[in-house]
C-alpha cells in the first residue's frame, strides 16, 4: 500500500478517488503550489529492485498462471510480452479474422485479445517476463510497475524528508508518523496482503535460478543506480548461471 492510499484511508477517502484538497490546491496559481509543498513532508518509500519485478510477474502475469482476459493487462503486459519473445505467430492475425498482422504498440479491441487468448492460451514465464521489461527500456516504452525509483521519483533532485523501505516500512510508519502529526495507531489502515508479501519475498530468488546469467545481467545495469542509491545488495546466488541449462 502507497503512502498516498494510507492518507486516504486516514482521511476516509475512497482510494479510486483523488483528494478533493488535491485537485483544489492543483488549481491554485504555481508560487502557491510550489509554496504549499515547500512547506509539507515529503515520503518516497522503495523497495529491492529484484523483488519489485518478482512481485509485479506474480501479480500482473498471474505467477505463470493463465493470465485473466483484462483489456489493460493485456495491451500492457501481455501483448509486448509475447511480441518480444517471438511467441505472435506470422499468420495470428488471419486465424483471428484480421486482414493486415499484429503490430506491437498497436491498441486493438477486446475482441482481438479474447480471440488471441482462445488460440494461444498463453502463459509466461518469468525469464520471458524479463525479456518484457529489458526490451521495454531499449524501446522507450517502460512500465511505471518495473520503471526506476531514479526514473520516477528524481532523488537526485527532489529533497525527500524521508527515504523509507517497505522492506521495513511498519516499522517506519511508527517513527514518521506522529512526527507529521498523524496518529500513531496504525492498525485501521495496515494492509495485510503487503505484509504477507513480506514473507514471499524471502524466497524471491528462486525466481532467478531459471534466468539466463546474461539476461540477469542485464536486468542488474538497468536497475543498478537503485541498487548502490538505496543501498540494496544483490544475492550471490543471483550471479549463478540458470539451472535450466
Amino acid at each position: 500500500m502507497s503512502w498516498r492510499r494510507r492518507i486516504c484511508d486516514l482521511n476516509h477517502i475512497k482510494t479510486n478517488t483523488h483528494d478533493p484538497r488535491r485537485r483544489r490546491l492543483l488549481r491554485k496559481p504555481q508560487e502557491v503550489v510550489l509554496r504549499n509543498i515547500a512547506a509539507t513532508s515529503s515520503i518516497v518509500t522503495v523497495r529491492h529492485p529484484l523483488t519489485r519485478l518478482v512481485s509485479c510477474y506474480r501479480d500482473k502475469f498471474e505467477n505463470g498462471a493463465h493470465p485473466s482476459l483484462h483489456e489493460r493487462h493485456w495491451r500492457d503486459f501481455y501483448m509486448p510480452t509475447l511480441f518480444c519473445n517471438g511467441r505472435i505467430p506470422p499468420d495470428l492475425h488471419l486465424k483471428i479474422g484480421l486482414q493486415d498482422p499484429l503490430e506491437p504498440g498497436k491498441n486493438y479491441p477486446m475482441s482481438v485479445f479474447i480471440a488471441i487468448d482462445k488460440l494461444l492460451q498463453p502463459t509466461f514465464t518469468f525469464t520471458e517476463f524479463l525479456q518484457n521489461v529489458v526490451q521495454s527500456f531499449a524501446e522507450n516504452r517502460v512500465n511505471r510497475h518495473w520503471n526506476t525509483y531514479t526514473a520516477m521519483c528524481s532523488p537526485c533532485t527532489v529533497d525527500y524528508t524521508y527515504v523509507t523501505k517497505l522492506e521495513s516500512q511498519a516499522r517506519e510508519m511508527d517513527y514518521i508518523f506522529p512526527t507529521v502529526g498523524l496518529p500513531k495507531d496504525l492498525a485501521e489502515v495496515m494492509d495485510h496482503s503487503t505484509s504477507t508479501d513480506h514473507h514471499k519475498d524471502e524466497t524471491y530468488i528462486r525466481y532467478y535460478s531459471s534466468v539466463p546469467l546474461t539476461l540477469k545481467k542485464q536486468v542488474y545495469e538497468i536497475f543498478k543506480t537503485d541498487f548502490e542509491m538505496f543501498d540494496y545488495e544483490v544475492p550471490e546466488t543471483y550471479w549463478k548461471e540458470s539451472t535450466n541449462l
